[in-house]
């Protein structure tokens, strides 16, 4: 169902199968959209959690964005256990108080 609706909202977005070794530890679903980059979802399987998956997958876009000149933008659900490790790549809040923070990260 989540998915349906991703691809309805992002039709040419990339859905990427993220793996540490062989083994697949999650998604990610990148959209090109002008000059940003939207992380629609970042998704990594509970035994990969507190390994520094993310942090990971998030220097991958990071290096891309950065060498487009590109802004990245992604939604983050407040009561995700990521919430904060985002921060400490360098996303900072875009707008208001919800309950989904939309964050996003500027190439240097």
């Amino acid at each position: 169902m989540q998915s349906h609706g991703y691809r309805q909202a992002y039709p040419h977005a990339a859905y990427l199968v993220l793996q540490r070794g062989d083994t697949p530890i999650g998604r990610l679903i990148l959209d090109r959209q002008d000059k940003v980059l939207h992380l629609v979802d970042i998704a990594i399987l509970p035994a990969a959690h507190g390994q520094g998956a993310g942090s990971a997958v998030l220097r991958g876009p990071q290096a891309q964005a950065g060498a487009e000149q590109r802004d990245i933008h992604l939604a983050l659900n407040k009561s995700n256990t990521a919430a904060r490790a985002v921060p400490a790549a360098g996303f900072s809040p875009a707008r208001g108080k919800q309950v989904q923070e939309q964050l996003e990260w500027s190439a240097p």
